[in-house]
């Protein structure tokens, strides 16, 4: 069974509600419980690997735009996200 983000939410909050839980405990719980199902998964494993080198490789792209004094495109801001030191 697949959970969306607000039956999440929902669980969440009912077991913040009912128990008194910690919200960051139970993200805890959610997230161990992900890492675990997902750490068997080679095919996971693999896509995480790619996605990983690509975005060092962006960071390392910007950096270097950054210093021949380029624009950095939106969607690379957008990308990097909070990571983008602009």
């Amino acid at each position: 069974m697949r959970l969306t983000k607000e039956q999440r939410e929902k669980v969440k909050q009912a077991l913040i509600k009912k128990h008194g839980l910690n919200e960051g405990f139970i993200d805890y719980l959610f997230g161990k419980k992900l890492v675990k199902k997902l750490s068997n998964d080679k095919e996971f494993l693999k896509i995480a690997k790619r996605l990983d080198s690509n975005m060092s490789d962006m960071h390392k792209k910007v950096a270097d735009m950054k210093k021949k004094g380029e624009p950095i495109p939106d969607l690379y801001k957008h990308i990097l996200g909070k990571s983008y030191k602009g």
